[in-house]
């Protein structure tokens, strides 16, 4: 099924186009009437290896963005093709299904993730020495978490391009993992300040099929709402556009994580707009697990 153009509700903002990974083109998806479903590989989360664990945070990023904008969402495992390995890039099929129809979800477009590549000499504790893929238990200790390396995972770059580190950059985990943890802690603050209703329970990519999340946590009602002051929707408003435009034009999830976080930290604060990061981001506030990684993920029945 190919949409190739659509005409999106207004108060859903900007219709989506997401890169196919198959054609090489943006292509559209239809409006949020029907069902989409998102399908990806099952890799059990002990045995991740860091692109896989990038796969499931973009997944996780994916869905999110999805519910945002209004979508019904489920989630099925298994991979069309051959399957992929570490070193990647991996795959996750958008597959669509018209609103009342019977018939069988056909594949709209494959979002693409570029794999995590490690150079370098390992020197710690032997941890690679048997060519053993890094996770994310390698990478941990101090102050940086499962949850900070997963969440650097997401927003260091755009999901098409790989990202690359040196073996003992990745377990001394400084540069971006630091960068990343400093951040998330941050607009974690700047969120509970603004005090938003609580988050739905993100991540549910084991579920079936999630229903949109409460008020403010969709576009469409954090648009639609009655602002608590003029000043702070003349800031919310063109933010949660910006955010919209970032994400619908190739999920460009690193400019809407800059766009949330500067607009919260500089002068546009307000609870719709801590509402969006709360909904958008795993940052584990208000109900919101945060990994970015659930480990709740796992195989469902007729995966294929």
């Amino acid at each position: 099924m190919e949409v190739q153009h659509v005409e999106f509700p207004a108060e859903h903002g900007r219709a989506i186009r997401l890169f196919d990974g198959v054609t090489g083109r943006l292509v559209f998806l239809p409006p949020p009437t029907g069902m989409l479903t998102l399908r990806l590989p099952w890799v059990a989360p002990e045995v991740r290896g860091l692109g896989q664990e990038r796969l499931a945070a973009v997944a996780d990023a994916l869905l999110r963005f999805l519910v945002w904008k209004g979508y019904r969402v489920g989630v099925r495992y298994g991979f069309r093709g051959p399957y992929p390995r570490e070193g990647g890039p991996f795959g996750i099929d958008v597959l669509g299904q018209p609103e009342g129809s019977a018939g069988p979800v056909e594949p709209l477009c494959r979002v693409v993730v570029g794999p995590v590549e490690v150079h370098g000499a390992c020197h710690h504790d032997g941890a690679h020495r048997t060519g053993r893929v890094p996770t994310v238990a390698d990478v941990v200790g101090g102050t940086l978490t499962a949850a900070d390396v997963r969440f650097a995972l997401l927003v260091a770059g755009h999901h098409r391009h790989p990202r690359r580190f040196r073996c003992a950059d990745l377990h001394a985990g400084h540069g971006l993992f630091q960068d990343a943890r400093v951040a998330r802690r941050r607009l974690r603050l700047l969120v509970a300040r603004m005090q938003p209703r609580p988050a739905p329970s993100f991540p549910a990519l084991s579920r079936p099929a999630p229903p949109p999340p409460p008020l403010p946590h969709t576009y469409a009602a954090a648009m639609g709402g009655t602002p608590s002051t003029e000043a702070h929707w003349r800031g919310t408003a063109p933010a949660l556009r910006r955010c919209d435009d970032a994400l619908s034009r190739g999920l460009n999830v690193p400019l809407a994580f800059g766009t949330l976080y500067g607009s919260l930290r500089h002068g546009a604060a307000s609870p719709e707009l801590a509402g969006a990061a709360q909904a958008l981001l795993p940052l584990g506030v208000g109900g919101d697990s945060g990994g970015g990684s659930p480990p709740s993920i796992g195989p469902a029945t007729g995966g294929r």
